[in-house]
């Protein structure tokens, strides 16, 4: 689902003509939660299959300036698979709960300025969360969790062919979604998640460095709209994601590319998105987002397509044929 290491390491050379920052990409993807990202599903398994992609040419350098641009960045997860499981047991007042997702994973760059064009597909790298707590309440929902990166991608120091991204990530979440008027149609969302990496795997250069993901914060979630009963819901996403510790990259990279450090980086982007469900089981969500302003990132659009189908759990029994209450229609994302 992101670009190889050694694609990462150039990436600011690689598509502009002038010199940028280089990054490393976390595992989390922007955007990847919109509309009531605050909010627990209901209590059962939803089953979500979902197709994500990712294209940009635009890259912004340390004062947020857009350099000239002759290539292009694009990175797809699909198919995709996520089950999100909720569960009657309560701790805290809250039901628990756990995700496991995972992807088929596509990046390819393509770089005419340096006469390089690659592109790749396999399994990407897994996220499992195994604590998850909501708390559900007429007027605001609430979430907290940890979850773990953990990397079956494919995955060579300075390979062509990375699925992966050869490091195990550990991230805290905590969320909530508020619903801002006594008929539960307008409700705004944010979840809050902090992203902190393992070493990757291998080392690179004559001086044998350990490369090392600069831990993230990120905010993701969005103003909505609630229609039929919970059944529908369009609004405006968010995200906004800073880099708040640097990289570490080998030293005496900027000899060879010039201006290219190790930096921290800001990026944010806004978007639409609706989702509809037409039965207490089943909805699709559809999300795009632009990326726009930031400092040492690239910008582009991010587009996911999601369909969700809700597992009763055994002994659970459901009135057919309604649609999800207002508070309790769930996040469509495929975590």
């Amino acid at each position: 689902m992101h670009i190889g290491l050694g694609r990462l390491l150039v990436l600011g050379a690689l598509l502009a003509a002038g010199s940028a920052h280089a990054q490393l990409a976390g595992s989390l993807v922007k955007g990847q939660f919109g509309l009531q990202s605050g909010t627990q599903p209901p209590e059962g398994v939803v089953a979500t299959l979902f197709a994500y992609d990712y294209y940009a040419t635009t890259i912004k350098d340390p004062s947020g300036n857009s350099l000239a641009t002759s290539g292009s960045l694009n990175l797809i997860a699909a198919p995709g698979l996520n089950l999100w499981f909720v569960s009657p047991w309560k701790l805290l007042g809250a039901n628990y709960g756990a995700v496991l997702s995972m992807w088929g994973a596509s990046p390819s760059v393509d770089a005419p300025r340096f006469n390089a064009s690659q592109s790749t597909y396999g399994f990407g790298d897994m996220y499992v969360k195994p604590v998850e707590l909501g708390w559900h309440t007429p007027h605001l929902d609430a979430i907290t969790g940890f979850a773990i990166w953990i990397p079956t991608g494919r995955y060579t120091p300075g390979g062509d062919n990375n699925t992966g991204q050869g490091q195990w990530g550990y991230e805290l979440t905590l969320g909530a979604t508020g619903w801002l008027e006594q008929e539960h149609h307008l409700n705004l969302a944010t979840q809050i998640f902090f992203d902190l990496y393992s070493d990757r795997r291998g080392t690179v250069g004559p001086s044998n460095t350990q490369l090392h993901t600069g831990d993230t914060l990120t905010l993701q979630g969005g103003l909505g709209y609630q229609l039929l009963g919970g059944g529908l819901n369009f609004g405006i996403p968010y995200f906004v994601q800073w880099k708040v510790t640097e990289d570490t990259l080998p030293p005496g990279v900027g000899a060879i590319l010039p201006a290219i450090d190790a930096a921290k980086s800001f990026s944010a982007g806004l978007g639409a998105e609706v989702a509809l469900y037409w039965s207490t089981t089943d909805g699709v969500n559809v999300r795009w987002l632009q990326g726009f302003g930031g400092k040492n990132t690239t910008n582009g659009a991010s587009f996911f397509l999601l369909y969700n189908h809700l597992f009763s759990l055994p002994g659970e029994k459901k009135a057919p044929g309604t649609l999800q209450s207002p508070s309790k229609s769930p996040e469509l994302s495929w975590r």
